[in-house]
């Protein structure tokens, strides 16, 4: 997080801000007026909130994205040393039993042996 944080300050703009900041922080000082300290102090306050800003955007995404990948990442509904299990399909091994229902994904290659189950 912090690394992220810091990374904000890498951005040619950003940059620019810093360094008006600081020649007005110079001239405020070699002036002695209180009140010149108002803006050097306002756009270092602005630059601080726009990186904490950033960083919380990007870990939301990050998050998203993150929560993306776990719902298109393929399962199977195995039935392995008689006991059914979810894992994931690139496990799948020759002698794994298949179970699947409507709407499904078919995740492997399979021989089909029961191709439907009739409800009364």
């Amino acid at each position: 997080m912090l690394q992220r944080f810091f990374d904000q300050f890498k951005d040619a703009m950003i940059i620019i801000l810093i360094i008006a900041a600081v020649i007005s922080f110079a001239i405020a000082f070699a002036e002695g007026e209180p009140s010149e300290f108002v803006e050097p102090v306002l756009i270092l306050l602005i630059v601080i909130l726009n990186a904490v800003r950033d960083v919380l955007q990007e870990s939301k995404a990050e998050k998203a994205l993150d929560a993306l990948k776990n719902l298109s990442a393929p399962h199977a509904r195995v039935i392995r040393e008689g006991k059914e299990q979810i894992i994931d399909a690139s496990k799948l091994v020759p002698g794994d039993i298949i179970r699947l229902e409507a709407g499904d994904f078919v995740p492997a290659d399979a021989r089909l042996i029961f191709f439907c189950q009739l409800e009364k």
